[in-house]
């Protein structure tokens, strides 16, 4: 009354037969479920189950799924016509807001001990802090026997400089490789091209991912149809796609064809990535294919400036890599295996 907001039905034509009793009928046998400040449909799924038992004597189903904007959505439940349709419409509401308070407090809860395992987990970090420092400390005795006997670990150093471009333009590269500790016996030089999605599907994983570091609170303000968590899964597996197709393409190929023809894949690799590039420095590199071929190959990042540390002359060969300690979760993990 006193507005105008009146809509044309049907939107053109005439009515058919029967469709205008249909129509009308469809208005007065449903229950409107009106939620201005969006659904959280862990509590909606909840509470509508637990309103169909309340009343099992009445047929209750779903009709449509309105989405309004701004938040507002209208869920059509649809009722008999002799349904008591203020009952069920105060049972639901009920229900609901109990069940959305509920949530509140186990989130909560959640937080409260996942502030407590970080506290914990600093405490212990400290202390295996002085562990690692006390055995670095300690002097290095080693059976002279077990020396002679042992191989000293060889291994091979592969340095890809990219040194200069962007996204935009695509990159100059230069791989070098050759025995660790020495200089380097092979050099070949060759180019990534541009490739500017990659850029930007980084960028929108980076915002992806700090949004989950940001306290987030279950509220019915907030519409959750998809979890951000799988969104910014989602994100990632699509950086790590387009990382690997740039790594295929023809313009690298002669580097990654001269890699394999100077690398065994029972070869110890050190790969060196050297670049100023703040992008390339924060790419899952890991994900390259060269690193299924060879098993014991790792990648480390690099500055093209830096300086040489002095070396230290322990007075024994080098045997083996030194475990001092590892640190992590081991929960979900399979630690013997890896």
């Amino acid at each position: 009354p006193g507005t105008d907001d009146r809509e044309r039905r049907p939107s053109s034509g005439e009515f058919g037969p029967d469709e205008f009793t249909k129509l009308f009928q469809e208005a007065i046998d449903t229950v409107d479920l009106i939620f201005r400040e969006g659904v959280d449909w862990r509590a909606f799924i909840y509470s509508f189950k637990k309103v169909q038992v309340e009343n099992s004597e009445t047929e209750l189903t779903i009709q449509r799924i309105e989405n309004k904007g701004d938040g507002v959505f209208i869920v059509r439940v649809q009722v008999p016509p002799e349904a008591d349709k203020t009952k069920i419409h105060q049972n639901f509401t009920q229900t609901y807001q109990e069940t959305l308070q509920t949530l509140e407090t186990e989130y909560q809860e959640k937080l409260k001990i996942k502030d407590s395992e970080i506290a914990n987990y600093r405490e212990r970090s400290s202390n295996m802090t002085e562990v690692i420092r006390l055995l670095a400390s300690r002097e290095i005795t080693q059976d002279r026997k077990f020396i002679k006997k042992s191989p000293l670990v060889a291994g091979k150093l592969v340095i890809l400089k990219i040194i200069k471009g962007d996204f935009k333009t695509g990159f100059t590269v230069m791989l070098q490789l050759g025995q660790d500790g020495m200089l380097p016996s092979t050099e070949i030089s060759g180019s990534l091209p541009p490739f500017p999605e990659l850029e930007a599907t980084y960028q929108q994983w980076k915002i992806l991912y700090h949004k989950l570091q940001l306290p987030v609170r279950i509220s019915g303000r907030k519409v959750n149809l998809f979890s951000s968590q799988d969104v910014c899964k989602d994100s990632a597996k699509l950086l790590e796609k387009q990382l690997k197709t740039w790594l295929k393409s023809e313009e690298f190929y002669p580097l990654k064809d001269r890699l394999q023809q100077k690398l065994n894949s029972t070869d110890e690799i050190r790969l060196i990535l050297q670049t100023e590039h703040p992008t390339l420095l924060r790419l899952p590199w890991q994900v390259w294919e060269i690193f299924e071929h060879y098993p014991k190959a790792e990648i480390a990042l690099s500055l093209p400036q830096y300086d040489q540390a002095e070396s230290v002359n322990l007075n024994l060969p080098r045997t083996r890599v030194r475990i001092l300690a590892i640190l992590g979760n081991n929960q979900d993990i399979n630690v013997h295996k890896d």
